[in-house]
Formats: C-alpha cells, structure tokens, sequence
C-alpha cells in the first residue's frame, strides 16, 4: 500500500484534517504504530482510526446524526456494490482501475463518516445486507451494461440525498466541510459513469442525450425518462415527500421561473426546460431516500441500515 496515496485520498474527504493533527508528521506517526508495512487489509482500520483522531471528539445534533447515519447507509450500499462488480470480472482492463479508485473512495467515505459518528454509527452491515437484484427485478453483475446502469442510479440518489441533508449540518462547519467534499466526489463518480453508459467523452448525447433521452448526458436533465431502470428508478428524479424536495425538472429557484424569467443573450440561443434543470441539483429528503433504497435491502435483514440508532 503506498502510504501517500493514503494520505491523498484522506486529504481528499477532509482537507482540514492535517491541521486537527497539527503536523503531517504526527499523521505518520500513527500510521507508523501499525508498522512498516500497510496492506489492503489494515486499510479500513487504519483509515477509520485516522478520521476518528481527527473527528471523533466533534457534537452533534440527533438530526444530525440521523443525516449522517442514511449517508453512512448509502455509502455501504455503494461500497458492497463495487465491490462484488469488482468480483463479478465484467471490467475491461481499461476501466478496472476507475472502478477500483470509486470502491476506494466509498471505502473513505464510510471511514469518515464512521469516525465523526463514533458511538453512534449504525454497524456496518455487510455484503449479505444488500439484494442488488432487488428482488430478481434486475440482474446487475451479468455485465457490465447492467452494471452501469444500477452504479448510475445509486450515484444519483446519493447526490440527491446529501444535498438534502446539507442544510441539517450548517451549525457543524467541520462536518458540513467533510459532507460536502464527499458530495463532490459522488458527483463526479456520476458524471463518470453516465459518460461511460453514453460511450465515452467524443459520443453523440452529451447535449442532447440522444433519441428519447436513450443515452445519458453527463450530468443530470429533466427527470431522466425515469432513470436508467425505470421500475426502480423513476422514484430518484421525481419530488420527495416535502414541498422542499422538487422533482429534477424542477424550473424554479428562490421563487423564481428561471425559464419564464430568462433573457437569451445571442438571438441563437434559446433556453429550454432541459437546460434550465441542468443547472440545479435538487435536494431529496430522508424519507424518500429511505424508501428508494430499501428495494435493495435483502429481505428480513434489519441491520440497523437507514435507521439511525
């Protein structure tokens, strides 16, 4: 394990978390206390311990915690996903390393925010928590198609759901900072794997996004006709269950019809619906985050997953 890649991904989720440390070299003397070498295997530990050094004395409110902990059960959701396509051998030699560096990520997002909730995580609940099928509807790992089209709905929901759970996290700057690094990274994981599904950067669709919106753009438009797997994704682009929860073709902000209200600067350039929801991200709230991913809990496990302690 390279000891600086560590470091980088580390710094990547908690930029700040050098100074809690108060030196870069009081980071290697803990990792020092594990010894020279570092595996794969004492990866989690050491990185959770880290965080934990860094974060684990930090307040927190019961909403809070409730936010954090449906994060955290995301973030296992994605993590066991990765991995078992990692396991499943669908990757090209190409796109394996990617895939490896997006399970790693989620890998420090569980580690983050397990060590700010300390006490009050919710256990980590397993591989065998998670029916990826949800319930024989769709058969993610038989290749890599499939794969990419559930991985873009996992992502999408989870970008929704921390922009939801943002403004509970406003009074705790320190974690509001580690939120939103985290939010960015699922962010460009999404965009990443929409290109993918598309065909790459250079295929037609990054603006129009194809017939009937058949190839992805890049980023979020509309309602997405109801999401890669409609049957289980129209419910991720569609309104949540508070009036502060809008759709994702949602056209009005701060009051405001950003289509009605918008002057085109160049005669040829006509503002449509689609690129007016482009420019906004929407929040999703916990309630219909919870019911959107509990299609893929298995069936009778409880395991403390979207239910905070």
């Amino acid at each position: 394990m390279n000891v600086f890649k560590l470091l980088t991904n580390f710094a990547r989720v908690a930029p700040d978390a050098y100074g809690r440390f108060s030196s870069r070299r009081r980071v290697f003397r803990y990792l020092g206390t594990a010894g020279r070498a570092i595996t794969h295997a004492a990866l989690p530990s050491l990185l959770s311990g880290l965080f934990q050094k860094a974060y684990g004395q930090t307040a927190l409110s019961g909403e809070a915690i409730t936010v954090l902990n449906l994060a955290l059960s995301l973030e296992y959701l994605e993590l066991y996903y990765y991995r078992a396509g990692l396991n499943a051998g669908i990757f090209s030699a190409a796109d394996l390393a990617a895939f490896e560096a997006i399970r790693d990520d989620e890998q420090g997002h569980v580690a983050a925010l397990r060590a700010i909730l300390d006490t009050a995580a919710i256990p980590d609940p397993g591989a065998t928590a998670f029916d990826y099928t949800a319930g024989g509807q769709v058969q993610p790992f038989a290749n890599v198609t499939s794969f990419l089209a559930l991985a873009q709905a996992f992502k999408d929901l989870g970008v929704r759901a921390y922009k939801g759970g943002l403004t509970t996290l406003l009074s705790n700057k320190a974690v509001l900072r580690v939120a939103l690094n985290i939010h960015s990274v699922e962010a460009r994981h999404a965009a990443h794997i929409r290109t993918l599904r598309r065909g790459g950067v250079g295929v037609a669709g990054a603006d129009g996004g194809g017939p009937s919106d058949s190839l992805p753009k890049s980023w979020v438009s509309l309602r997405e006709s109801n999401g890669s797997l409609p049957i289980l994704t129209a419910a991720i682009y569609g309104p949540g269950t508070v009036a502060a929860s809008p759709a994702e073709d949602n056209l009005v902000q701060a009051r405001v019809n950003v289509l009605v209200n918008s002057t085109s600067p160049s005669p040829n350039l006509v503002l449509t619906a689609a690129a007016a929801s482009e420019a906004f991200d929407e929040p999703l709230d916990t309630q219909q985050v919870r019911t959107i991913a509990r299609q893929f809990v298995a069936a009778g496990n409880s395991q403390g997953l979207f239910i905070t302690k």
